[in-house]
């Protein structure tokens, strides 16, 4: 497959305005999907995914529009969508597990509005990157790229006019979007394939942005591993923890 321009012309800045993209075979020329999207992005052989009704900023960019995934017949594989995520553990959405299958899910928004300030926000899920499937439906306020088959989520809550997450709270899901660490915390940070570590209290600065609060480490059970009471956790690495109780030290967790 190849993505296609037609029309259009570049301005001073050298950016291309106008115009419409498509899609065609690479090997035969034949049209798969027609002139008519603001852009058209090649995910792997037989996924793409294209956006139309976008306005365009005035750098060039765009604002709002519809994400649809097609595959490479030009059959619709998704409902429209408002916002994707193309990142995680290899920058192609992150990898998951999925009973007896490894797949890369892509984060997903449905019903996004725009504030004041130009920031989106909506109900984001997650998508498989292969077939398009909806595999967890958008349920979440926020929501990071799988990594070790667990992906960090955020329930209510809003952005402030510096895109930073204010109110709500953070918990965990597993590849079948199981809530393995309750949405409870201030803030969460995946550590391994079993352990999350979890922050409470949290105090936050002018922008929004959480300076200190107390530190504690949980399993993919829900269950305290370490108490919550550390100034931070640092990092894992076989069975050990970096931690600070008033100066940086190491513990034992297993």
């Amino acid at each position: 497959m190849a993505a296609v321009h037609y029309g259009g012309v570049f301005d001073e800045l050298h950016r291309l305005v106008g115009g419409a993209w498509g899609l065609v075979d690479a090997a035969t020329g034949n049209e798969i999907l027609p002139a008519q999207f603001n852009a058209v992005f090649i995910l792997r052989e037989n996924l793409v995914i294209t956006l139309s009704d976008a306005e365009i900023g005035e750098w060039g960019n765009f604002i709002g529009g519809n994400w649809v995934f097609f595959d490479s017949s030009g059959r619709a594989l998704t409902r429209e969508f408002d916002m994707f995520t193309n990142a995680g553990d290899d920058g192609m959405g992150g990898i998951a597990h999925r009973k007896t299958r490894t797949e890369r899910f892509i984060p997903v928004m449905i019903d996004g509005t725009r504030d004041e300030h130009g920031f989106m926000s909506g109900t984001w899920g997650f998508i498989c990157d292969e077939t398009a499937e909806e595999i967890i439906p958008p349920q979440f306020s926020e929501v990071f790229p799988f990594t070790r088959n667990l992906a960090q989520v955020r329930v209510g809550g809003t952005l402030n006019r510096y895109h930073v997450a204010v109110g709500g709270y953070w918990g965990v899901i597993d590849g079948a979007g199981n809530i393995v660490v309750d949405t409870r915390f201030d803030m969460v940070r995946i550590l391994s394939d079993e352990l999350v570590a979890v922050m409470t209290d949290g105090i936050t600065d002018e922008m929004g942005t959480f300076i200190r609060g107390n530190w504690g480490i949980f399993d993919i059970n829900n269950r305290e591993v370490a108490p919550i009471k550390f100034r931070n956790i640092g990092f894992y690495y076989n069975g050990v923890i970096a931690i600070n109780d008033g100066s940086w030290g190491f513990a034992r967790v297993s």
